[in-house]
């Protein structure tokens, strides 16, 4: 509901409920918070963060990258050796998806699968931050 003082009717053919709702507001959040002002830069700080941004980043329109091409991708971001498929699962995708509250069905089930789903659906990265890491992964 928009604002208090909002009715709200509901009817059934013959019976009519009506109610006016008021509320107490919260404060609405300031135009462009939360995701929207980070920065490629902020990304850094945090493999989980960076690992999910780059997986949406490289995914096509209907699909997701290659386990191989995301980890390559990280390594090249980080200037580190490519980590073995373990490594990879056990230090960055697992966190990626932990730090989401998402939780995998089965352990074979494909965790880039599930963590670029989450992360389309919630709009979490903004298309300008998707752009940047193209472009800089372009650039490495």
């Amino acid at each position: 509901m928009p604002h208090s003082g909002c009715r709200i009717e509901l009817r059934y053919p013959d019976l009519t409920f009506a109610a006016v709702a008021t509320f107490d507001a919260p404060a609405l959040p300031l135009a462009d918070s939360g995701t929207v002002q980070l920065g490629v830069d902020s990304l850094q700080h945090d493999d989980a963060w960076l690992v999910a941004a780059i997986a949406v980043a490289l995914s096509p329109d209907n699909g997701v990258v290659a386990h191989g091409d995301l980890k390559a991708a990280f390594a090249r971001w980080r200037s580190t050796e490519v980590p073995s498929d373990g490594a990879f699962d056990r230090n960055l995708l697992r966190p990626a998806l932990i730090s989401r509250g998402l939780e995998l069905p089965g352990p074979r089930m494909n965790k880039i699968v599930y963590l670029v789903d989450r992360c389309r659906r919630t709009s979490e990265f903004p298309p300008r931050i998707l752009d940047d890491i193209r472009a800089r992964l372009d650039s490495l």
